[in-house]
């Protein structure tokens, strides 16, 4: 999903060890390690479907499932100030949990105790899509980019449950 600095730097070194692409794989893959190591502190890649795609380092918001793997006992919804640095627990005013595994397809929401609410849609058949592919639309006064994620680790509970990215938004 969303690559740090140190992440381009292992990019870059394996460069060298790399056969050099053809036109066509670099216009497929997105820019060139040279390219990569040129990112400002404020850029980050964000994966897309066969590419990579630069953008702005901010916000982001996980639609997250919690359990021991491969069962899932409760959801959250993770607000992520960074969503670059976002792979720990959520303070509570970033954190909308909920006793029960959400069905995230379909329209719905969750109020923080902010009492900021985040409202999403997503497509029946968001789950069998491809990773990275957009799913939906979320709103919390701001538009929003839903994505289908990879189901990486987000972070572990106290109770040693793994939560687990099953979507993310982006702003739109």
């Amino acid at each position: 999903m969303i690559f740090t600095k140190l992440a381009l730097a292992a990019v870059a070194m394996m460069a060298g060890v790399m056969a050099t692409p053809t036109p066509a794989e670099v216009a497929k893959i997105g820019p060139a390690p040279s390219a990569l190591a040129a990112l400002t502190a404020n850029e980050t890649l964000v994966a897309r479907g066969d590419g990579l795609e630069t953008r702005q380092a901010g916000a982001g918001i996980h639609l997250v499932n919690c359990g021991p793997p491969p069962n899932f006992y409760y959801s959250m919804v993770v607000y992520c100030v960074n969503d670059g640095n976002c792979n720990f627990w959520p303070s509570g005013s970033n954190a909308c949990s909920t006793n029960y595994v959400r069905t995230w397809e379909g329209s719905s929401s969750c109020t923080f105790s902010t009492s900021v609410t985040y409202s999403w849609t997503i497509v029946w058949n968001g789950y069998s899509k491809p990773n990275y592919s957009e799913v939906g639309t979320g709103h919390n006064g701001n538009n929003w980019k839903i994505y289908k994620d990879y189901q990486h680790i987000m972070f572990y509970d106290g109770n040693g449950n793994v939560c687990r990215s099953i979507y993310y938004s982006l702003p739109a």
